[in-house]
């Protein structure tokens, strides 16, 4: 695979992964649930109900159906509007996006606007988002690297590399900007860099979950280290 293809493929990849972390959205549907309910909606006030019934039982499908059919009858209702961003998001609906527009004053909001930004190459404005959330919570630890992939998208891999590496070397959390820093560094060919953080990484990881030791075990593979690859896994 070409370098720049699968360097897209995996920003991308973590981009998404990182604000979905971070957006916290619970459950991913599940196929088995029956088509969504249609019931006739006659007025807001009555899909905003019959809504977060539906949210309440976990029926993101039919709640998004009535919320926005609420929506169309009443556009400039806050209530709805936010009831139905947070149903049309669990549901991974695409008006989630048009709903996050007008209420791109929330964390959630702006970090599915961010993700759409990075998805189209518009990386300066999903730097912006990123860079303007508010550091609390989750975000406090994944801001940095969700700025660091979207200066990467951009082409300033040593912007990047600056974003993280001081995170990497002394922060509480040092092994998972570690990981991001030793990922952007193998993508770009800094063989040394990438071989060092990978090593970070792993030394201050209490205990590897199962994705991470196979991005690591890849770098040890391709460089040469087979039985530091296999180590993780014995």
């Amino acid at each position: 695979m070409p370098i720049f293809l699968r360097a897209r493929r995996v920003m991308l990849f973590c981009l998404t992964m990182l604000s979905a972390c971070a957006i916290d959205i619970g459950q991913a549907a599940d196929a088995s649930r029956p088509e969504p309910i249609n019931p006739k909606i006659s007025t807001p006030a009555g899909a905003y109900l019959a809504g977060l019934a539906a949210i309440s039982d976990g029926d993101m499908a039919t709640a998004s159906n009535v919320l926005l059919q609420g929506l169309a009858m009443d556009p400039s209702n806050p209530e709805l509007q936010e009831a139905a961003f947070r149903a049309t998001l669990q549901a991974g609906l695409p008006e989630a996006v048009t709903l996050a527009r007008q209420n791109s004053g929330g964390v959630a909001a702006q970090l599915l606007l961010a993700n759409a930004d990075a998805k189209a190459g518009h990386w300066p404005a999903a730097e912006g988002r990123f860079s303007g959330l508010v550091r609390q919570g989750p975000i406090q630890l994944l801001q940095p690297v969700l700025v660091a992939w979207a200066q990467f998208g951009d082409g300033r891999q040593e912007a990047a590399m600056a974003t993280l590496r001081p995170l990497a070397e002394a922060s509480r959390f040092r092994s998972t900007y570690a990981l991001h820093a030793a990922l952007i560094a193998d993508l770009t060919k800094r063989d040394s860099e990438a071989e060092r953080y990978y090593r970070v990484a792993q030394a201050n990881s209490a205990g590897i979950n199962l994705e991470v030791a196979r991005i690591i075990a890849s770098y040890y593979v391709r460089s040469g280290h087979v039985a530091q690859a296999q180590e993780l896994f014995s």
